[in-house]
């Protein structure tokens, strides 16, 4: 009888996992958008000068562009092909939460899956060609290695996978330094540690720091010389209200009221865990476990150690000798380097600093679960950032999602089957909707793959020559990454199309973003742009994208 439902469990999760694939997979085949021909795009060049595009021309960190460069030098650049590492990289993140939550029970561990799987805002970003589904992956892998270590864990494959990830968090995304932060403030202040156990961790930190030292001076130039700023694409007036609805089950739900709704329940949901989780004097988890602890010094600390203080006085360094730097270039990596070294000199004091704390002055130290205490500080950072003027995009901050599930899926207890049913189809009925129509929710994903097979049809059936006009410049290279490098003109309004005297027989006209959501208008001025010359043929919307083909009377 315990064999059968264990395997009951067994197979619900995995039903579930099916169910979160197939619903990803359904848009496996679609064109790419702007934003993902431009990762696609950045990963062809060779590893330096992969580095030295990411860094003086682009606005993230390059973890995620080396990866799609292995995986596209095998599989190609197909949309099948590309996606498919994102849809990997979700579904490996449904599975370790699943197992993370598991160690909580079965029933938390069935919810926290069903709960991932359902999200309209992992379904939206887990098949996209972007560092998205890499993010959330990494920070589940960190929190769940960081939870092991917490509840008395000590194999060297838990600290080992724990200082990869940090590494990897930071080079995919910088806000993922919120998360880091959080855990750091956590392991100083959860219970006064053993000495050897604090030096391991500073170790670990120490290494994962280094690491990313060797980026730190291209950081520093993406921050002080781009021109439009590393965190200003990241931005957006309305980012509050989206962030609030991304974490709930139903951002897009057809009924604003229901989002909200659900939003406010997972909220509680999550309010309930973190009351729940709140240190109580008769607490044995976290603090008995650790005070237990002991880790001899070996010499694999101390040749840890070496390797820290070498990567940090090296580290920097290295990054004028791996990008092939150009005249122009290389000044600026150079003229960040000293500011390269004072921002890891603050980095290590603040471990040392940590340390110090955790081993001179905590006494009893707070003793909350690492989840809840995790996932209230980094909330109180965001919000932080917000209050300072800094708003930015839900995605930023979707290494938070599967944390969100866990703890959600923990206030959502059931011992009989009938209240886990009444469970399961609340969470569908205001999940299911909004899955429906994830399409339509966050960042729209404009199809350029159809809208190129457009402009071959029109210039196919055509007798002359064609211009194509996009609206806005931005997404060009979208169009031209499927029809070819200068078939399509960039412009910023209806102005700037040439007299109708200078333009072949028929005229293409694609508008994307802005101009998409007013198409009205602009289809207005563009025929006053062209004149009696021209009249409007046909109009055709994909995905967000508009075209209107003009023909020569």
């Amino acid at each position: 009888m315990r064999a059968i439902k264990e395997y009951r469990w067994i197979g619900s999760a995995f039903l579930i996992f099916l169910a979160a694939i197939a619903v990803r997979a359904l848009v496996l085949d679609e064109g790419y958008w702007i934003d993902e021909i431009i990762s696609i795009e950045t990963a062809r060049p060779a590893f330096s000068k992969l580095i030295q595009r990411v860094g003086f021309a682009d606005l993230h960190p390059p973890a995620y562009y080396i990866l799609l460069s292995l995986w596209t030098s095998v599989f190609g650049e197909s949309e099948v092909a590309c996606r498919f590492l994102s849809l990997l990289l979700a579904g490996l993140t449904l599975v370790v939460l699943y197992v993370w939550a598991g160690r909580k029970g079965r029933w938390i561990a069935i919810m926290a899956l069903l709960l991932l799987a359902l999200s309209t805002f992992h379904i939206h970003y887990s098949v996209e060609v972007r560092a998205y589904p890499l993010l959330a992956l990494l920070a589940t892998l960190f929190l769940y290695s960081y939870q092991r270590i917490t509840s008395g864990q000590n194999r060297w494959r838990d600290w080992t996978l724990l200082t990869a990830t940090a590494a990897l968090l930071v080079l995919t995304h910088y806000y993922a330094a919120i998360l880091i932060l959080a855990v750091n403030v956590h392991f100083f202040t959860v219970a006064k540690h053993p000495l050897n156990r604090t030096v391991r961790w500073c170790l670990t930190q120490g290494i994962a720091l280094a690491g990313f030292g060797m980026w730190l001076p291209l950081l520093l130039v993406q921050y002080f010389h781009l021109p439009e700023g590393i965190f200003a694409h990241l931005q957006s007036p309305n980012a509050l209200a989206m962030t609030a609805l991304a974490f709930g089950p139903g951002p897009v739900h057809p009924s604003s009221i229901v989002a909200w709704l659900g939003t406010g329940l997972y909220g509680a949901a999550i309010i309930a865990t973190l009351v729940a989780d709140f240190p109580r004097r008769a607490h044995t988890g976290v603090t008995s476990t650790l005070q237990k602890q002991t880790i001899a010094m070996s010499r694999r600390q101390s040749t840890a150690a070496a390797v820290v203080l070498a990567m940090l006085l090296f580290g920097p360094m290295l990054s004028v000798a791996y990008v092939e730097a150009t005249e122009a270039t290389l000044p600026l990596l150079l003229q960040e380097l000293p500011l390269g070294y004072l921002c890891l000199f603050c980095g290590v004091s603040l471990i040392v600093s940590g340390a110090v704390f955790n081993l001179r002055f905590l006494r009893g130290g707070h003793r909350m679960e690492p989840e809840s205490f995790v996932f209230c500080l980094s909330a109180l950072l965001i919000c932080l950032s917000f209050a300072a003027g800094r708003p930015f995009l839900a995605r930023n901050v979707i290494f938070l999602l599967p944390l969100s599930c866990l703890l959600v899926a923990s206030a959502l207890k059931a011992r009989n089957a009938v209240t886990r049913f009444a469970i399961v189809a609340l969470v569908l009925s205001l999940t299911v909707p909004s899955v429906v129509r994830h399409d339509t929710a966050f960042e729209a994903r404009q199809d350029f793959k159809g809208t190129a097979a457009l402009v071959v049809e029109v210039g196919s059936a055509s007798y002359g020559e064609l211009a194509t006009f996009v609206l806005p410049m931005w997404d060009r290279p979208g169009l031209e990454f499927y029809l070819g490098e200068g078939t399509a003109f960039g412009i910023m309004s209806p102005a700037q199309i040439p007299p109708a005297a200078h333009l072949p027989d028929t005229v293409n006209v694609v508008l994307t973003r802005a101009a998409f959501e007013r198409k009205r208008e602009f289809l207005e001025d563009i025929s006053r742009r062209l004149g009696a010359d021209f009249k409007l043929q046909r109009t055709m919307a994909l995905r967000r994208v508009f075209v209107a083909v003009y023909q020569r009377l």
